[in-house]
């Protein structure tokens, strides 16, 4: 029996031992808690701002709004001197996500990021990553999904911004892959974008697509309003790929198509049945074209009075080389070819040297008369059709912006022929031609130009309307016997 109440008396005392270490535990993790709660935040800034300092980010700010178990609260963050900002970050963390150092979500809204383009060059506002040297090894994904809501992009311009609001959402599907659903509106237009990257290949696919619009601009008449200021598809796709092996920073292919293209705005109205942009290249660590080739080819566009039945740019050898051609239906029929040389895209984006095109033109059309007859003045009316061909050089040269200069030849024109009758004067002129050969330049100061001793007009003949006049004048040429100025 003493037995028994010696070891009941022993549990009770381990009872109340126990009890007593639970409740000093319990006090003093309530001390740390409480200490954390008031000094936490202000440990965690210090932590996070003296992470951004490292990470190359000038004056870094940002405010603990809160931490719990299940995550951390910040806002007001702000670096690059306000030129990067999120109002507020709310990062979901789990025992199992801390486990593989990641957090489950992070959800951030007021994403603000500024980008200045002036002078050719663009400054993203950003650290430089690369000034440590390249990393080793991929990139590591630290979440399983970011979400940006409420977010921009502004592009300053030469003083001019350009704000592009964007939704975004990253989610890491294992393996180091990252696929991306985003929204974005530039200049009012939406377009839904999809991508998928891989960061330990470097390879990356991204699709975008344009959608319909009623309304850019904001409040219209409800006329205006019945139909869509923009409709059709635009879609555009594009690929990286940088392979481990692969010398060079990466390659890129870029396809842009669009179909039954309409678009409607401030009361002029446009439409494409087919249109497709496409960009091959290649770009080492130094981030210079290696390769580079371009083409844009367009199919029925229509503007305003103005109807354009095909037109081709084609860019190759590094962006030094392009041609172009053309051919418009309405409201004359031309067809428009030139090629040339310039310098490359490379020292264009870069400014390196002032900017010389040099380019080869020729261009047949026919104009119809009534059209002609526009120009000609009240007093003739041309009939029928105005044959027209021409060939020549054309130079472009920019040593600084804004100066310019457009320098054009022409080697060999001939307009005609055709009947011209002239009603005020009584007369009907048959096989009216001209022939036109000169040099014309233009600047800031307006234009000049010289016409050689091969340019003339004639007439094969001149016929009186009055009957009473038995006169008829055949084979009739004007022309100057030099060259001579037009200034």
């Amino acid at each position: 029996m003493t037995q028994k109440n010696h070891d009941h008396s022993s549990v009770f005392t381990c009872a109340k031992l126990l009890c007593r270490i639970l409740l000093f535990a319990i006090a003093v993790l309530s001390v740390i808690l409480l200490a954390l709660t008031w000094t936490g935040p202000f440990l965690v800034e210090r932590i996070l701002t003296g992470y951004m300092e490292r990470a190359g980010l000038e004056r870094p700010k940002v405010r603990v709004e809160s931490i719990t178990p299940r995550g951390i609260h910040l806002s007001g963050l702000q670096a690059q001197d306000g030129r990067l900002s999120v109002d507020f970050v709310s990062i979901h963390v789990s025992p199992s996500g801390l486990r593989r150092g990641k957090a489950d979500h992070i959800a951030a809204s007021g994403f603000n990021w500024q980008i200045s383009l002036g002078d050719g060059k663009a400054d993203l506002g950003l650290p430089d990553l690369e000034a440590g040297g390249s990393s080793q090894g991929p990139l590591i994904i630290p979440f399983r999904s970011l979400m940006l809501d409420s977010s921009s992009i502004i592009i300053d311009y030469e003083g001019v911004p350009l704000r592009i609001p964007f939704s975004l959402l990253l989610e890491s599907t294992g393996d180091n892959i990252l696929k991306m659903t985003a929204r974005c509106k530039p200049l009012g237009i939406p377009m839904d974008i999809e991508g998928l990257g891989d960061l330990s290949s470097g390879a990356a696919t991204l699709h975008a697509r344009v959608s319909s619009v009623r309304n850019l601009w904001g409040y219209v008449s409800e006329e205006r309003a019945k139909a869509p200021l923009i409709s059709g598809s635009l879609d555009i796709n594009a690929t990286w790929n940088r392979g481990p092996g692969v010398a060079g920073w990466g390659k890129f292919d870029l396809y842009a198509e669009a179909k039954n293209l309409f678009f409607s705005v401030f009361n002029l109205s446009g439409r494409l049945d087919e249109g497709s942009f496409r960009a091959l290249g290649g770009i080492n660590e130094n981030r210079i074209f290696e390769e580079l080739a371009a083409g844009l080819l367009i199919r029925g566009l229509s503007f305003m009075d103005y109807n354009l039945e095909s037109m081709d740019i084609i860019l190759d050898e590094l962006g030094t080389s392009s041609s172009f051609s053309a051919r418009l239906d309405t409201p004359f029929k031309a067809t428009i070819a030139a090629n040339g040389t310039h310098p490359s895209i490379q020292r264009i984006l870069e400014k390196r040297e002032s900017f010389e095109g040099i380019f080869d033109w020729e261009i047949t059309g026919e104009i119809p008369g009534e059209l002609a007859s526009r120009y000609s003045g009240p007093m003739a009316a041309i009939e029928g059709i105005l044959p027209l061909q021409a060939e020549g050089t054309i130079s472009l040269h920019i040593p600084s912006w804004p100066e310019w200069i457009v320098e054009a030849r022409i080697l060999k024109s001939m307009a005609g022929p055709l009947p011209i009758l002239i009603a005020g004067q009584g007369l009907r002129l048959e096989g009216v031609y001209a022939l036109v050969n000169g040099d014309f330049r233009a600047d800031r100061n307006g234009l000049a130009g010289n016409l050689s001793s091969g340019s003339l007009l004639g007439i094969e003949k001149v016929i009186p309307l009055d009957n009473t006049m038995p006169m008829v004048i055949d084979a009739l040429e004007i022309g100057p016997r030099d060259t001579r100025s037009l200034a």
